[in-house]
């Protein structure tokens, strides 16, 4: 590129590096300045002109920023139709935390170890991504996998590290529930949570399940106030009272935003 640059009488002493940047870093914190230029130190690569260390040429992967040699990272490949659905996934790694004495409620909480809370610390975002249609996504992250992987016979030295899919907050889906698959011909016991509400709740049958287009809310069967988890209170399916209506129902059906967890552990191979 230089020598195409001199050629064609463009002024250059051809130390220049036009390709530093391979991967995409839009969604890496701190990696952009306030011009909304790389940071140095976020470049894939160092200048080209400094390659050479004692007339020699350096080593294959030792061209890498001065503070930005890694020797060992993790790259998450996920392939599916999650991001054509849900193009704005959020994904990211959390560390693990020990439950050294877990309830024996149902199988998930049997588990040894579970996420731990959320902060600076416990949590990496993405230090690369890359995309190759028309169904993969890539992740990179800077964890030794080693210590991602952990160790489920001692999950109090060694926790290890989720992979998190998560629905971003500021973007709202309102919906609710399909009914169990045993839902036929009788009607579903009435409940009390919005969380334990579908719509089969609202039918009486499986056929007028099926049949739902547009809702016409005088044709459905108005469940009972229904509590809310946050903030407390009530929410009231609309009815003939003047008093409740749009902001009832969009609470009832708005969708707590979904995560996934997935410990490194079940996804990489024996070390």
């Amino acid at each position: 590129m230089a020598r195409e640059l001199l050629w064609r009488g463009y002024p250059t002493d051809q130390r220049g590096t036009y390709f530093a940047q391979f991967w995409d870093l839009r969604g890496v914190p701190g990696a952009f300045d306030a011009q909304h230029r790389i940071k140095p130190l976020y470049n894939d690569i160092a200048p080209i002109h400094g390659w050479k260390l004692n007339g020699q040429l350096t080593p294959l992967g030792g061209n890498r920023p001065e503070g930005r040699v890694i020797t060992s990272n993790v790259v998450l490949v996920v392939r599916g139709d999650v991001f054509r659905r849900y193009p704005n996934t959020e994904v990211y790694a959390v560390r693990a935390a020990a439950n050294p004495k877990p309830r024996q409620k149902d199988a998930f909480e049997t588990f040894t170890r579970h996420a731990a809370v959320e902060t600076q610390v416990t949590r990496k975002d993405p230090i690369l991504s890359a995309q190759f249609e028309p169904d993969i996504q890539c992740f990179g992250f800077d964890l030794d996998p080693d210590e991602a992987r952990g160790d489920a016979a001692d999950p109090l030295k060694k926790p290890g590290w989720y992979f998190v899919l998560a629905q971003r907050f500021g973007e709202p889906r309102f919906g609710l529930d399909d009914p169990p698959e045993s839902f036929a011909s009788t009607p579903l016991p009435a409940v009390s949570a919005i969380n334990d509400l579908s719509w089969g709740h609202l039918v009486n049958r499986r056929t007028e399940f099926d049949a739902l287009g547009p809702l016409a809310l005088p044709k459905l069967i108005a469940p009972k106030d229904l509590t809310i988890d946050s903030p407390g209170g009530k929410a009231r399916w609309p009815r003939e009272d003047p008093n409740v209506g749009a902001a009832d129902l969009a609470t009832i059906l708005l969708q707590t935003p979904f995560r996934m967890y997935f410990h490194a552990n079940d996804m990489l191979g024996a070390p």
